[in-house]
């Protein structure tokens, strides 16, 4: 008995994409099959990359603000009159 697959096409066309490469990281799951571990789990990778983008931008933030203001005295200190003087 012969197979009812096509016969000019090559095995891997006819594989599952599983079969072929390897599935990457963890099986994704709907929002109905996740347990209570797995959304809590989410939820504090959440956290935690949240927690580090805060933190990025108010490092950020003060560099920012630190150089603004020095650009503002230094501008200051550039016009007729000024009494500002910039000690480096």
């Amino acid at each position: 008995m012969e197979e009812a697959g096509p016969t000019g096409i090559a095995t891997v066309d006819m594989l599952a994409p599983e079969e072929v490469c390897p599935p990457r990281g963890e099986v994704i799951k709907g929002s109905t099959e996740l347990t209570v571990s797995d959304r809590r789990r989410h939820r504090r990778k959440l956290m935690r990359i949240r927690s580090k983008r805060a933190k990025n931008t108010i490092a950020t933030d003060l560099t920012k603000d630190k150089k603004a203001a020095m650009a503002r005295v230094i501008r200051m200190a550039h016009k007729p009159g000024s009494n500002v003087k910039v000690v480096t």
